[in-house]
């Protein structure tokens, strides 16, 4: 083989290990998008409705005010039927989720978005319903955002990830969303926010 045709090859090898290189990186999703899990770290099967809108930066309001977005231990209403009452939500349905397993809703949040996240048990009175609020990260994101919803003995509890903490995904199978939804549970609320 000649001088020649060898800087021939090897300039035609790295285009083309360029050009893979490329392709995979149009392909990522890039940083600050991100995932929802409901997570059953319980030793018991359950059935959880989720609902999950996104957030405009009027929406914002002190946690805990009467009828505010994000407040807690209220029936979850937005009260002026302004914000997330007014959108369409991403997620709103029962799923259920065997005890050690996890129901997963890839690449739902998107970078520099704020979300509103409410869970709720079938049995659970209105004040035990939770609601969560997930605000983008500021400045440039570390990484993929993840929202736990987790199943826990003691009740469900909403962690969001990927600002200044990585998440890792625990020892549980992770089943897509779909496989796992149910129709909603008989003598309850539709989605927690009702």
């Amino acid at each position: 083989m000649s001088a020649i045709s060898r800087r021939e090859m090897l300039a035609a090898t790295g285009l083309a290990v360029s050009g893979g290189l490329a392709g995979c990186l149009l392909r990522q999703q890039g940083p600050g998008t991100g995932h929802i899990y409901i997570e059953n770290t319980d030793e018991t099967a359950h059935r959880v409705a989720l609902w999950v809108a996104q957030r405009s930066v009027d929406d914002a309001a002190t946690p805990g005010e009467t009828g505010a977005v994000g407040a807690t231990g209220t029936d979850g209403g937005t009260g002026s039927g302004e914000g997330t009452g007014d959108v369409d939500p991403i997620v709103a349905a029962w799923y259920r989720v065997p005890e050690g397993d996890a129901v997963e809703f890839q690449n739902v949040i998107e970078p520099g978005q704020g979300y509103e996240v409410r869970a709720a048990l079938p049995d659970a009175p209105p004040a035990d319903r939770i609601t969560g609020v997930v605000d983008p990260c500021s400045g440039e994101a570390a990484g993929e955002r993840v929202v736990s919803v987790r199943v826990r003995p003691d009740g469900l509890g909403i962690i969001p990830w990927g600002c200044e903490d990585t998440y890792t995904k625990g020892d549980m199978e992770y089943v897509d969303a779909g496989e796992r939804r149910i129709e909603p549970v008989e003598g309850t609320v539709a989605a927690p926010s009702t």
